[in-house]
């Protein structure tokens, strides 16, 4: 469905103290279901006195120390002289005091004007190097130590980012922008005003991450042999769907259809400890095109109301390290597809 023109957070929500606050609280919400996803650990800072490591949140990833740090300012599209010194105070304390900090990213609710553009991109000239191996080596002749930071950049999210975040994770975006979930403009057939709005990975209590880049794209990760973990190493699904109708549907079976699989070269994985969890089990037959889950009793979706739920695929077993495959789920009156997801084991 088309994006309608929307109002910022910067319109919508209470300004000076009270605002800011709420859209810090807002953005901690957004980016916590953001990351969780991506399998980061994201940490919100409580100190009343100021931040925490001189930004508003950190993500910190699984494998490296390259954090990635948020600063969030309740300032409107067009800056003042004062609104961008404090943001590139705000910079210049992160980049100098938060040793792990790699990408430095400013949460605004707008999205800057082209005055405000060429300003930040002249900050981003200013601050952002990437050395290379020869970079590394003159500064270690030069200072006899490796540079503490060997790359760092900036960002800007503001309200077009936001809406596309919003509409990831549609548990906030509703809360929000309701209007982003509903679709009067269209045909009122069932299909187009009862819909899929996210397919997502429950990063949470599985060994499955969201491509950073690709949203169809989800990867596994091995846990290091001996490590105690209750993550379970078989995907589970997140499904949100979106009832903006008078009816009641009832889902009755969901079919797997998988399109293709195939192997790249890849490193021995590591062993993994299973644990189940109580969602909804599909074993996947790769041997079949299609593998079916029937429901004994429906699953009930009330009017005018979300549902969600989990799918997991059970102990998959895939001829090689690389798959597709689709969901469709088939109510009583008509079937819903998802896009194709990409599995890389």
């Amino acid at each position: 469905m088309p994006i309608p023109n929307l109002s910022s957070l910067f319109q919508r929500i209470n300004k000076g103290c009270e605002g800011g606050s709420e859209f810090a609280r807002i953005m901690n919400y957004l980016l916590t279901a953001e990351y969780r996803e991506l399998n980061y650990q994201f940490i919100v800072s409580s100190d009343a006195s100021g931040d925490f490591m001189h930004v508003d949140s950190y993500a910190k990833p699984r494998r490296t120390k390259q954090y990635v740090g948020f600063q969030y300012k309740f300032y409107p599209s067009k800056l003042s002289s004062s609104q961008k010194s404090n943001i590139q105070k705000s910079l210049e304390k992160a980049f100098r005091n938060f040793e792990e900090l790699h990408h430095w990213v400013l949460v605004t609710p707008e999205d800057f004007m082209k005055e405000e553009m060429n300003w930040f991109n002249r900050l981003k000239s200013s601050y952002e190097f990437n050395y290379s191996l020869d970079d590394v080596a003159q500064y270690c002749n030069e200072y006899g130590q490796f540079p503490i930071k060997t790359f760092f950049q900036i960002e800007h999210i503001g309200h077009s980012k936001l809406q596309e975040l919003f509409l990831r994770h549609p548990h906030i975006g509703r809360e929000y922008y309701p209007e982003l979930f509903k679709n009067p403009s269209v045909s009122p057939t069932l299909t187009k005003s009862f819909y899929l709005a996210k397919l997502g990975i429950d990063s949470v209590s599985c060994t499955w991450l969201r491509g950073d880049k690709k949203n169809q794209l989800f990867q596994r990760y091995y846990i290091k042999l001996g490590l105690q973990t209750d993550k379970t190493s078989d995907p589970i699904f997140d499904c949100f769907f979106i009832n903006n109708t008078d009816n009641i549907f009832l889902l009755q079976q969901i079919d797997i259809k998988v399109i293709d699989f195939w192997t790249e070269l890849r490193g021995i994985p590591s062993h993994k400890m299973l644990r189940p969890s109580g969602t909804i089990d599909i074993k996947v037959d790769f041997t079949s095109e299609i593998t079916s889950y029937q429901f004994q009793d429906p699953m009930i979706f009330l009017a005018n109301a979300p549902e969600r739920f989990k799918i997991r695929l059970l102990d998959i077993e895939c001829p090689g390290n690389n798959c597709r495959i689709q969901f469709l789920f088939h109510f009583i009156d008509h079937s819903i597809k998802t896009n194709v997801v990409h599995l890389a084991f």
